[in-house]
């Protein structure tokens, strides 16, 4: 019982601390999504945003922020724009696509700018690079002999009734 009490005070103390530590970054951003006013969320977000713009939760928050945008005003264009124009600018090339698709993504789902989507997802696929997309697999190489997998038509016709059966093998 006593190995006990001591296990959970040192955890306490342990908990204690690291919220203690935590980076002011990652309080200001844990802060401003806990908002739930949108008003007071989008100006906690431009806030973290302006004071710790080398923070690793910038592209979280731009998201959250055009998220926040699109949900509670769509009609807002010209600030959704805006928003969108912050999170295009400066993108490295290896992280393009990816960017473009997910603001490209959040105005689909939302139903807002379709146009603006529709263009952001020209350029996401323009910019996107297979081999460059392969590199950035961790721990996920894929052998050579089975790339051409990849491209390999597959064509199936199954007829109503008609039970099918598909094995594939290795050599």
């Amino acid at each position: 019982m006593r190995f006990l009490y001591g296990s959970l005070v040192l955890s306490a103390v342990a908990l204690l601390a690291s919220a203690a530590t935590q980076s002011p970054d990652r309080e200001a951003y844990q802060q401003a999504v806990r908002r739930n006013d949108a008003r007071e969320r989008v100006n906690a977000l431009r806030k973290f945003l302006k004071d710790y713009p080398k923070s690793s939760r910038v592209d979280r928050a731009n998201e959250l922020l055009l998220k926040t945008l699109v949900e509670n005003w769509p009609d807002q264009s010209q600030e959704i724009r805006d928003q969108i124009a912050v999170m295009t600018r400066n993108i490295p090339a290896d992280d393009k696509s990816d960017k473009l698709d997910t603001i490209a993504d959040i105005l689909v789902t939302h139903a807002v700018l379709l146009d603006r989507a529709q263009d952001l997802e020209r350029q996401a696929l323009n910019a996107f690079h297979p081999k460059r997309y392969l590199a950035k697999l961790k721990n996920r190489p894929i052998p050579a002999k089975y790339a051409a997998v990849v491209s390999t038509p597959l064509e199936v016709d199954v007829q109503p009734g008609e039970e099918l059966k598909l094995e594939l093998k290795r050599d």
